[in-house]
């Protein structure tokens, strides 16, 4: 570039010289002195301005790379996370998503959830259950957005912990630092939610609560100000009571009832729920469960790593109460079973659908259309999995499978 300018200018003097000449001949000299000067110039510093040019231009490629590339993450011992794929918590530990711009979201134990998109300035996270304890860092245009139930919540960075539980459609979202902004059920565009606050939802009661944290609560003083109560005296020892004042001791207590298989299912004991069931029949006991407790039971097979198990206690709650409202929600799980441990495409269509006709305005049915055109789409039902991806759209434009959607119109 700099030798084009030089080249450039000396054309131009070339033509001006002869001008000069014929109009004055004192300009014409002057000029020459001046030309002869800028030739004798130094060399170096002409190579020093191509160097800082040259490094301009290499910086400036760099940082528009930079700008551009998109986030990447480890998971589970340090190992490249994938873009789609579902990530599960072992029980009893929390599984760390670490990303490249130092976001860490932690999932608790046996959660689940999957990063449905990244790009340069955050990621879109998809939490199916279970909670995250999120720390994300706020650069300039960062955008992170994580899909929990039927809810979104968009962050530019904060610290945060978010929990969904499907069975029961609660959903709540704590701040500690930060502020973020939710949309979805009952919340209405754009709640914003800022540090110290907590968010509670329940849906299927349709209940919202958003409550203030006190730096000093009321239960913390009362303890600290409390003295402890007097203590009773100690009772005589029995041989100083008179033997006619002895009253006979009463018969045994009855032993405890077992404890409820909700109970147990609830305090995370599903081995021993699911023992208990199958002690006495697990058929058996599928017929004569009410809906709550074969949900329960259902967990409780899912989480001891029975799939078989659930899948019977689902499919008993939709065969025996199918105007039940977790009867849709059976057909969800069953469907999600059925996409993500066996890879059974068409069966898992059939149960999506079936949950949209049943819920079609439902928590759960942004997940089920999202999972629906997937389905769709990777059995070979382009048509209908463009349809359904319209549809889609059409509802949820900013979903987690929005993008998803419109690669697969734009094919």
């Amino acid at each position: 570039m700099i030798a084009l300018g030089k080249a450039l200018a000396e054309a131009q003097d070339e033509q001006l010289l002869p001008m000069d000449r014929d109009r004055d001949p004192g300009r014409a000299l002057l000029l020459a002195a001046a030309l002869r000067r800028r030739d004798r110039a130094p060399a170096r510093a002409r190579i020093g301005l191509a160097l800082a040019f040259a490094a301009a231009a290499a910086l400036l490629v760099v940082l528009v790379a930079t700008r551009s590339h998109p986030l990447h993450f480890q998971a589970s011992g340090g190992a490249e996370g994938h873009v789609g794929e579902w990530i599960a918590a072992p029980a009893g530990e929390a599984l760390p998503l670490r990303f490249s711009d130092g976001t860490v979201l932690a999932l608790d134990h046996e959660a689940r959830a999957r990063v449905v998109t990244v790009e340069a300035r955050g990621a879109r996270v998809v939490l199916e259950r279970g909670r995250i304890a999120a720390s994300v860092v706020h650069r300039d245009g960062t955008r992170w957005t994580l899909g929990v139930g039927p809810f979104e919540i968009l962050v530019t960075g904060t610290r945060f912990h978010v929990a969904w539980t499907p069975e029961t459609e609660a959903f709540q979202l704590e701040l500690e630092e930060g502020s973020v902004r939710v949309t979805g059920p009952l919340v209405g565009d754009q709640r914003a939610v800022s540090a110290g606050q907590t968010l509670t939802i329940d849906c299927k009661d349709r209940k919202l609560a958003l409550t203030s944290a006190d730096p000093t609560p009321i239960e913390t003083a009362l303890v600290a100000d409390a003295t402890p109560p007097d203590l009773p005296a100690p009772e005589p020892p029995i041989a100083a009571i008179p033997s006619a004042l002895i009253v006979p001791s009463p018969r045994p207590m009855e032993s405890a009832p077992r404890p409820s298989l909700r109970d147990l299912s609830a305090q995370g004991k599903y081995e021993e729920a699911l023992r208990g069931a199958e002690s006495d029949g697990f058929a058996s006991t599928c017929d004569r469960l009410g809906p709550a407790d074969l949900m329960a039971l259902a967990d409780a097979a899912r989480f001891a790593g029975k799939p078989a198990r659930a899948t019977e206690a689902l499919r008993a709650l939709r065969r025996r109460f199918p105007g039940d409202p977790r009867a849709a929600t059976a057909a969800f799980l069953l469907g999600r079973a059925a996409f993500d441990q066996r890879g059974a495409y068409g069966e898992a269509a059939t149960w999506f659908t079936a949950y949209l006709a049943e819920q079609p305005g439902g928590s759960l049915a942004r997940e089920a259309l999202g999972r629906l055109f997937e389905c769709q789409q990777r059995t070979g039902a382009l048509e209908a999995a463009r349809a359904t991806a319209q549809r889609y759209l059409d509802t949820y434009p900013t979903g987690p499978h929005a993008e998803q959607a419109k690669s697969l119109l734009a094919n």
